[in-house]
């Protein structure tokens, strides 16, 4: 038989953590898209126009961010546009 508890109250400063920890995860993300960088060549990716996410041909199918000039030539070599 299933045991029934109650929630937790969250007091306000729980509730100041929480945002907190969530405006830091969205500084993060920011940061990251800033500075993003070509997986192949390693040139900074500016804009999201110039970005192509693309998933490898070798074992494990993980995904690259590429620049326009590396799109081609990864199409070239196997790799797929990540869907």
């Amino acid at each position: 038989m299933a045991q029934i508890f109650s929630l937790p109250v969250i007091d306000k400063s729980s509730a100041r953590a929480v945002e907190a920890v969530a405006s830091n995860v969205i500084g993060v993300a920011e940061f990251l898209e800033a500075h993003a960088r070509c997986s192949l060549c390693g040139a900074p990716l500016t804009s999201p126009a110039e970005r192509f996410t693309m998933v490898s041909p070798f074992g494990n199918g993980g995904r690259v961010t590429v620049c326009r000039a590396c799109h081609r030539a990864a199409l070239g070599e196997g790799y797929r546009p990540a869907v």
